[in-house]
């Protein structure tokens, strides 16, 4: 993955303001993109992103993810960034 497009994938993330959209994220994401994006340095950013950015119904995939491979993610060094970006999103106030 080439940190160019990246960027260019989490800009559009970030403007995005319709749910067809999102759907059009969401209907390329399965667990396995989801867990490969998650633990590259680059890809790790775009699930950032969508955790940040998209409404539940539309992260649910990529909550359901980050749950089911909880481990795998932790011993991640670009994994534990998605899951400390999740644990900021449902937990603001919980350290982990």
């Amino acid at each position: 993955m080439d940190s160019s497009g990246t960027h260019a994938l989490q800009s559009l993330i970030e403007i995005m303001n319709l749910k067809e959209e999102e759907e059009l994220i969401k209907s390329i994401l399965n667990e396995d993109n989801i867990l490969k994006l998650s633990i590259n340095s680059n890809g790790t950013h775009i699930i950032q992103k969508i955790i940040s950015c998209f409404d539940e119904q539309n992260r649910a995939k990529v909550n359901k993810c980050v749950i089911e491979n909880f481990s795998k993610l932790c011993m991640n060094a670009n994994g534990i960034c998605v899951v400390i970006k999740f644990n900021k999103k449902f937990f603001p106030h919980k350290k982990l």
